[in-house]
């Protein structure tokens, strides 16, 4: 299995990661650090860890009992350690740290065939438009794109969960398109709500990252071109709308590096 090259894993893929140092109010040394990870454990006893099998030890596992949520894979950190706690983390491959910020991540459908013409309903405001927030990667698999659409915002907690629920979004692969190339693999992100009759009270604008398995996108694309090698860029085609505007939507494409994250 492909792996992210080990520099890259803790540094440029994920965007967001970029390690930082300070003091704290006891002028000790204070590392910061952000990534995807996949928890594992219960309550009192989590541990988050990255595809090389590195992992986060929670400091503050008190704070995390309940904020879990059943039903999510993976989950967005940022966290901040001291170093001179961690002494033996190069060879532990653990970090003792507190977890600052935590976030499920939902998981959509990659699907390596076109989309029909009634795939999704909705456009959306963006795909890697959110400030600071980039595509990310858990391994080669399994990848998190960053994506803006609007919602019908509501006081209600429990409306609003549902409007939130209502929002599913798909990949697909279209071997059959013109511009597929052995080193450029096209994929279109389709946008489908639930009640596409209210998308003009969907007047509020969010964004968030989204997971999807891209395995079988990738292996029908080396089967196209007759090749084991991962594609050097992937290009998220998608249909782009202003807030209001839904019946007037604009062809998009969002590049992102791929195969050069990757080594065999």
């Amino acid at each position: 299995m492909k792996k992210l090259k080990g520099a890259v894993m803790m540094a440029a893929v994920i965007g967001m990661l970029g390690f930082s140092s300070c003091l704290d109010d006891n002028g000790e040394n204070v590392y910061s650090g952000a990534g995807f990870v996949v928890p594992q454990g219960f309550d009192g006893a989590y541990t988050f860890r990255y595809s090389d099998g590195s992992s986060i030890v929670p400091t503050n596992q008190e704070l995390l009992e309940g904020k879990l949520p059943t039903g999510y894979t993976y989950y967005y950190i940022t966290y901040s350690y001291n170093p001179d706690e961690n002494t033996g983390a190069e060879t532990s491959k653990s970090i003792n740290a507190e977890i600052n910020y935590l976030a499920p991540i939902k998981t959509d459908q990659a699907v390596p065939a076109a989309p029909t013409e009634d795939a999704g309903n909705a456009p959306v405001l963006g795909v890697n438009t959110i400030s600071g927030i980039s595509f990310g990667y858990y391994d080669r698999n399994n990848i998190f794109i960053p994506i803006s659409y609007t919602y019908k915002s509501s006081g209600d907690e429990d409306e609003l969960d549902a409007e939130y629920a209502s929002h599913s979004f798909t990949l697909y692969y279209d071997a059959q398109y013109t511009s597929q190339a052995k080193d450029r693999m096209y994929v279109e992100l389709r946008h489908t709500v639930t009640d596409p009759s209210i998308n003009d009270e969907r007047t509020s604008s969010t964004g968030e990252w989204r997971h999807f398995n891209i395995a079988s996108l990738v292996a029908t694309h080396q089967s196209k071109f007759g090749t084991s090698e991962l594609p050097d860029q992937i290009i998220v085609r998608y249909q782009q709308a202003s807030i209001g505007s839904y019946d007037q939507t604009y062809d998009r494409e969002a590049e992102v590096a791929y195969g050069s994250l990757f080594e065999q």
